[in-house]
């Protein structure tokens, strides 16, 4: 992501003279916050690939333009990353601070107010399928879902919410068998590129 500044020259001059702008060389630098500033105000915007064409893209009030289905043409959404950078807009920072985080707390007290009130061997079963079904799925979330940060913040939102599940697939005959007829049903995708390199870059 370039860094372009879309105010005047004697503004950009400006802005380096107060030191907003650190210039180093032939290159500039400024701190996340001061970008951020800067867009709001219009006076600084990114120049992106899109397809293999430079987009301007100011991030802090335009949703991605390489997320497909962001616009009014009644696209699908579902491809590519966030639509709202959760770095720069306050749409995106409120997906991450208070969506993201709002559901993680809630399975977490779910599952434990599961134990605690309803019942303390919640968590196991002697089905057999839900076991093996169990044993699958979180293997496949120790192998898969590890946390960039090195924390088990992932891992813990993971196995609370498979646990639930299960619990819910044992504890409610409705639930376990459309679930069962579901997975023995889930059809076989394709990753998109873009899919693939997120796998690698956090695994």
């Amino acid at each position: 992501m370039e860094l372009h500044f879309t105010c005047s020259k004697e503004e950009e001059e400006e802005l380096k003279k107060t030191g907003i702008v650190q210039v180093e060389g032939s290159t500039f630098s400024i701190d996340i916050s001061n970008q951020i500033k800067l867009m709001k105000d219009k006076k600084l915007t990114t120049i992106i690939d899109v397809n293999g064409t430079s987009t301007f893209w100011n991030p802090t009030l335009e949703p991605d333009p390489r997320v497909q289905g962001h616009g009014s043409r009644g696209e699908k959404r579902g491809l590519g990353g966030f639509l709202w950078s959760p770095d720069y807009s306050t749409k995106g920072k409120y997906l991450q601070d208070v969506v993201k985080r709002g559901i993680i707390k809630a399975i977490s007290i779910a599952h434990k107010q599961i134990v605690t009130y309803y019942d303390k061997n919640a968590y196991a079963c002697e089905d057999e399928r839900l076991n093996d079904l169990e044993l699958y799925l979180m293997m496949f979330i120790a192998q898969n879902f590890e946390d960039p940060h090195g924390t088990s913040r992932k891992l813990d939102f993971m196995y609370q919410f498979i646990e639930i599940l299960i619990f819910l697939m044992r504890e409610d005959i409705y639930y376990r068998s459309r679930f069962l007829s579901l997975f023995n049903n889930v059809p076989q995708f394709q990753l998109t590129e873009a899919e693939e390199d997120n796998i690698k870059r956090w695994n």
